[in-house]
């Protein structure tokens, strides 16, 4: 009966753009998102997922675009991200098939990008933000960087790439790295 509720509940292309800008608000944010994948990862979840700038996945990771099969759109933004990290033709093998992707094969198909060790993906994900959190402050633009080269010319990611090289030279996190590459310890960045 819930279901059946939930099935005949209008819902409206404002309704769906609402959930869709949740998903796009993880894309957008200039700092690296990471998600982090243990066990099944389906539906929304996946659509999430490929919201974040980078996926790592566990052994136990299992991936799938399974709205097809109930008949529904996978409309979280599926049909843009998922060619953009898998090419367009396997994008449309897996929402067609709906088929589950374990571990080392969204690994090797670029479906993910990490491989998280041990047995609990979140610490094993903290692990990684925290890296990154700790690094120069270059980290925190390169996913807006890598983001809109993707959509724009070769001569407009270029202008985009030199202007945001110069905003770093001026910084503190260059002369850090070499100055900790020169005395061999681990640099100490507090360019954010």
């Amino acid at each position: 009966a819930d279901l059946a509720a939930l099935t005949m509940t209008p819902l409206t292309l404002d309704d769906v753009a609402r959930v869709q800008a949740v998903f796009t608000a993880f894309e957008e944010l200039d700092v690296p998102v990471l998600a982090a994948i243990d066990g099944v990862c389906l539906g929304a979840g996946l659509q999430l997922a490929i919201a974040c700038h980078v996926r790592g996945v566990t052994e136990r990771a299992s991936l799938a675009v399974m709205e097809p099969r109930w008949g529904l759109v996978p409309d979280l933004g599926a049909s843009w991200r998922l060619p953009r990290l898998v090419g367009q033709g396997l994008a449309t093998e897996l929402m067609l098939s709906t088929r589950r992707v374990e571990a080392d094969e969204a690994v090797a198909i670029g479906l993910a990008e990490v491989r998280l060790a041990g047995d609990d993906a979140l610490a094993a994900g903290h692990e990684v933000a925290v890296r990154w959190a700790d690094g120069p402050q270059v980290l925190q633009h390169l996913p807006r960087l890598v983001r809109e080269a993707a959509g724009a010319s070769r001569d407009g990611a270029l202008a985009a790439e030199g202007r945001l090289q110069l905003r770093m030279l001026a910084g503190g996190d260059v002369s850090e790295a070499v100055t900790a590459a020169a005395q061999d310890r681990t640099p100490r960045f507090g360019g954010r």
